[in-house]
């Protein structure tokens, strides 16, 4: 697995401590699109030591093959200059297991000034083969609230399949919500 990819428009890359700023202006900037589907934030999330600290262990996590997370850049800004190419969103693999599971969770996220273009489709495709091809693995899923209906939309066009709704699975804003379970089989399309 690389620690940068390159699509037709876009460049996944990892991101160290160093880009502490530049995840930190993405999620303060997306917060109130955000807010309503993530996970319940510890109170200094929008600091930019969280994300420092954050970036350290993903970093670490991704050498163990537990956790990747790809941040993502529109490629024509990142190669003119890559010091001030904002990011426009995050794509990841949790929960990795291997041995008998060989799976994994899907996450993502996008710039609000970005959706309706095709970039998560485009990233997410990335992110799919280097999970099935890369690390071979051999299922993902993505949990989505059932009002998410832009996030449900997508993980349809990428081949999931819906199996079932996790009831009050996943703190949401401090209230445990409703997930719907999609997932996705190497080498099995709708």
């Amino acid at each position: 697995m690389n620690f940068q990819y390159l699509t037709d428009r876009l460049v996944l890359r990892i991101e160290q401590e160093q880009a502490a700023d530049k995840v930190l202006a993405f999620y303060k900037k997306n917060k109130p699109y955000f807010d309503a589907f993530e996970l319940t934030r510890p109170d200094h999330f929008y600091t930019k030591a969280f994300h420092q600290a954050t970036l350290k262990v993903e970093y670490q996590e991704l050498l163990r093959k537990h956790i990747i997370r790809f941040y993502v850049y529109e490629k024509e800004a990142y190669l003119h200059d890559a010091s001030t190419a904002p990011i426009i969103g995050s794509v990841s693999i949790s929960n990795i297991r291997m041995g008998g599971f060989k799976s994994g969770m899907l996450g993502y996220k996008f710039d609000h000034d970005y959706w309706g273009m095709g970039y998560a489709k485009e990233a997410l495709d990335q992110l799919i083969s280097i999970a099935f091809y890369d690390l071979s693995l051999h299922r993902l899923e993505a949990y989505i609230m059932p009002n998410n209906v832009r996030s449900i939309h997508l993980i349809k066009t990428l081949s999931f399949s819906y199996e079932g709704c996790d009831r009050k699975s996943i703190e949401v804003n401090h209230r445990f919500e409703d997930h719907e379970r999609y997932a996705r089989i190497k080498n099995e399309l709708l």
